[in-house]
């Protein structure tokens, strides 16, 4: 509450002191934590069970023409990725979709 009220916190101007307050009465005080918790040096890695990958590596690219508003917009969806692209296009013509495929 003193960074507020001090003027450390800037470009903020929804954020009061009141707000904070409030957060006191509903949440309570914060518990402290000793500082250095993670002690253990060496890192242990899972055992994979390499007969249970996926060997699928086919990749799905679907796109369509979407219209809004009077714009047209190329909608391009990537599976198994899920992956969604969008992108302004200027007409159905073949070398403008090229090119914004391309792009």
């Amino acid at each position: 509450m003193h960074l507020l009220t001090d003027g450390n916190i800037r470009g903020m101007p929804v954020l009061m002191v009141a707000d904070l307050q409030r957060a006191y009465k509903v949440y309570g005080i914060h518990l402290e934590y000793v500082r250095g918790q993670l002690t253990k040096k060496k890192v242990s890695r899972v055992q994979v069970d390499l007969d249970l990958r996926s060997t699928d590596k086919n990749l799905w690219l679907c796109a369509d023409v979407m219209h809004l508003k009077g714009n047209m917009f190329l909608v391009m969806v990537a599976y198994p990725l899920n992956l969604m692209m969008q992108c302004y296009v200027e007409n159905k013509g073949r070398l403008a979709l090229g090119m914004v495929l391309q792009g």
